[in-house]
């Protein structure tokens, strides 16, 4: 899931497909995709990031199940990696975090 995708040094500004209404998340189509994306606000996917470190670690600490840690701690990495992303740009453009 690595992405490879450089944050912008100056953001830009796009129209967007907005197909929900706004709130923690929203449903919104990005310029030249066919298909729609998640939008979720960051002080959320940060709560998300965090209950599925919790899932990994409980689930590497008490299970016999190989396949459910393994599962577990692929998801948590892979949410891990979007989250360094959303740090490193709101850090090259001088925002802090929520």
């Amino acid at each position: 899931m690595r992405q490879e995708k450089e944050a912008y040094v100056n953001p830009r500004t796009v129209a967007v497909d907005l197909l929900t209404a706004p709130g923690n998340n929203a449903v919104i189509r990005l310029p030249d995709r066919k298909y729609p994306g998640i939008l979720i606000q960051g002080d959320s996917f940060y709560a998300l990031f965090v209950e599925l470190d919790d899932l990994a670690v409980a689930a590497s600490s008490r299970s016999a199940d190989p396949e459910l840690v393994e599962n577990a701690v692929a998801v948590r990495d892979n949410i891990g990696e979007l989250l360094a992303r959303y740090e490193q740009a709101l850090a090259l453009h001088g925002m802090t975090l929520p």
